[in-house]
């Protein structure tokens, strides 16, 4: 009898599984492991030499012109144990963000067509690059009232995708954008320069990196901005945010190192090596985190009930 019943349950559980896979339910996977600042000193070939950036920080630059390629633009996979390795060459990339449940990297880049008026370039394209390689593809020009709009940072919390226009023009401000229609909502206006943008896919904290203000900043869904940390010392200049497992990685344009944020602590920790060999006008960031295994999202269920949601809105 007992047997029997340990058989049920065990049948019962691997049921759920197929379920909660099958459905991607959102509240029930939102947690993902953490491997604090991930280090792989004993497999630094995880990626390197291959396609796939998985767990790996996806970086990269853009000029401030209105052309999809540069001299200067190129896209780099930086591992965490301080590797890194070009993975797209003459790729502008204005904003990034991970999509974990589907593997991929989300990033605006110019589409070339000519701007609203009163913006300079534009990051208007939306791309998806897969973490296990490839070319990126063109999912859509993202457009206010019809008119691309150029989008600076990207966000991509609890299945919403936000952006954040910092061009210093009338269109500045934090959105929400359709990932059907890529027509974009105004959240708030913000004439602030908050050209990062990032989401925890853990904790679905939005995070930004403010130059108006020298400051790392928490973004709350409707879009009122809340100080965290200064910039570190010498550095004023900061259009790039990756988050994840814990820390806030940030990304300059220059041949800078990558601060590392420790995010409970809000004290910097040792940082990475920037790939960038000059200057250039704009930078993203993102890691390349994976979703949960069906063993995690077991252990948070046995945790914390079927019912918990860390990415929950409001009504």
């Amino acid at each position: 009898m007992f047997k029997t019943v340990c058989l049920s349950v065990a049948g019962l559980l691997a049921l759920f599984i197929q379920s909660v896979n099958a459905q991607g339910i959102e509240e029930w996977s939102s947690g993902y492991p953490d491997h604090t600042h991930i280090n792989h000193q004993n497999n630094v070939n995880t990626y390197f030499g291959a396609p796939d950036i998985s767990e790996a920080l996806f970086v990269g630059t853009s000029t401030n012109n209105n052309t999809p390629a540069g001299t200067l633009n190129d896209v780099f996979a930086v591992d965490l144990s301080n590797t890194a390795q070009s993975i797209l060459s003459a790729n502008g990339v204005w904003g990034a963000t991970a999509d974990p449940e589907n593997e991929r990297i989300l990033f605006t880049q110019s589409s070339g067509s000519e701007p609203p008026v009163g913006t300079v370039g534009g990051g208007d394209n939306l791309l998806a690059q897969p973490y296990t390689g490839g070319s990126p593809s063109l999912l859509g020009r993202i457009t206010l009232a019809g008119a691309g709009l150029r989008i600076d940072g990207l966000a991509l919390r609890n299945g919403r995708l936000y952006g954040f226009n910092a061009g210093n023009a009338v269109d500045n401000g934090f959105y929400q954008i359709d990932l059907n229609t890529f027509e974009a909502t105004l959240i708030a206006a913000n004439a602030d320069s908050i050209s990062g943008l990032d989401a925890d896919p853990k904790t679905c904290i939005i995070y930004g990196t403010n130059d108006t203000t020298g400051q790392v900043v928490r973004i709350a869904p409707n879009g009122s901005t809340f100080d965290l940390a200064a910039y570190p010392v010498g550095i004023n200049d900061i259009d790039g945010i990756a988050v994840g497992n814990g820390y806030a990685y940030l990304v300059t344009d220059e041949n800078q190192d990558i601060a590392v944020l420790n995010l409970s602590t809000l004290l910097y920790e040792t940082p990475l090596s920037s790939p960038f060999t000059a200057a250039d006008t704009f930078s993203a960031g993102a890691l390349a985190v994976l979703p949960p295994s069906q063993a995690e999202i077991l252990d948070r269920i046995f945790d914390n009930g079927f019912d918990f949601d860390y990415c929950a809105d409001p009504a």
